[in-house]
């Protein structure tokens, strides 16, 4: 069912009020009135009027001033005005063009003609909102599809690195395995691989295309941590561990769920690929900050990184299209500093070359 239309009348003739009322009550629109311009301003931000019909000659405010503040402002400038006036010499009509009006009709005015124009400007009316309500079902639509873009490409992401790990232990014991099984192993990694590079080059178009939005909620990190050290555990070999410090007590975190884990993940397989190959160890701890925060730590036995190495661990070149970005380690790394960021947090490495490195991320509790 079409909706009535609401028309504000601004004369400060009570006779003209009146008779422009019956007329437009006749065609079924709801009518409200002001004396002046200054009664109209605060009419329009009352009743929200589709239409105006607005007098020239008026005490305090006249016309134009009013037609003019209504087109400056943002929230008002789409209404559409029609002037009503006696004057009819070019210069009043020029000034009425000039402060913004859409249509003029000339007292005394023909009925049929006023029907018209009020008709013709209301049809825009109705073009105007059925372009809003596209515009937000375009919006509604486009972040549904960010929304599971996002998912599937960190699903993706999560999905590779696993297979990687795997990979890479099989191919550890490759003294045991035929070389047809060693070369589909190695088939395997280079397509995984390359699909690492069109996951990194998806996850760079999504960067810079929207902000990450953190969506918040309350999160036992004990409990994340301790079932991420669990899943880990169940892909190390026997030489391969993996050791927890996670205290009891450690309190909750309010933080976004998904990215929490995608770092603590990430952090997991970091620590595995630069861990010593012939005997992995991997070291989880958490415990309370002094400043008001919770600190994870993440640690390896690997090689470590030299000391004009630690500052470029973040880093990562940012290129798409036939351009080599930096290492994958690199790019997921500089991935978590920025998450951990956006919550409020830091992230910084640890390390003296040949005696392993730790990644340490802060969250303040509030």
């Amino acid at each position: 069912m079409k909706r009535k239309y609401k028309i504000l009348v601004v004369d400060d003739t009570e006779i003209n009020v009146e008779l422009l009322t019956d007329i437009l009550k006749e065609f079924r629109y709801d009518v409200i009135s002001a004396n002046d311009g200054m009664e109209a301003l605060a009419a329009v931000q009352t009743h929200k009027p589709d239409l105006i019909l607005l007098d020239i000659s008026m005490p305090r405010m006249d016309g134009y001033e009013t037609c003019a503040r209504l087109k400056s402002n943002s929230e008002t400038e789409w209404i559409p005005i029609i002037i009503v006036t006696a004057l009819q010499d070019l210069p009043s009509k020029i000034k009425a063009i000039e402060s913004g009006a859409d249509d003029f009709i000339a007292k005394p005015f023909n009925k049929i003609d006023l029907k018209a124009r009020v008709k013709s400007l209301l049809r825009i009316v109705d073009m105007r909102e059925s372009i809003l309500e596209r515009n937000r079902e375009i919006q509604q639509l486009s972040a549904l599809r960010n929304e599971v873009t996002h998912t599937l490409i960190h699903t993706l992401q999560t999905q590779s690195a696993e297979a990687i790990v795997v990979t890479e232990k099989m191919l550890k014991h490759s003294d045991t395995l035929s070389e047809e099984v060693q070369t589909m192993l190695n088939e395997v990694q280079k397509n995984i691989q390359a699909g690492n590079q069109t996951i990194r080059a998806l996850l760079l178009l999504e960067k810079h295309e929207q902000k990450i939005t953190l969506k918040k909620e309350e999160i036992s990190l004990r409990d994340m941590l301790r079932s991420s050290v669990k899943n880990f555990r169940t892909i190390l070999t026997v030489n391969e561990t993996i050791e927890e410090h996670i205290p009891p007590a450690l309190p909750s975190v309010t933080a976004d769920k998904e990215l929490l884990q995608r770092v603590i993940s990430s952090l997991f397989v970091n620590a595995w690929k630069h861990a010593k190959p012939s005997s992995r160890e991997i070291k989880v701890s958490a415990m309370l900050d002094l400043k008001g925060g919770v600190q994870v730590t993440v640690s390896d036995n690997g090689e470590g990184l030299p000391v004009d190495e630690k500052e470029n661990v973040f880093e990562k070149q940012e290129h798409i299209g036939g351009a080599t970005l930096r290492n994958e380690t690199g790019g997921e790394l500089s991935f978590c500093k920025k998450t951990i960021e956006l919550h409020g947090g830091r992230m910084w490495v640890d390390s003296s070359y040949g005696k392993g490195a730790a990644i340490t991320f802060f969250l303040p509790l509030k």
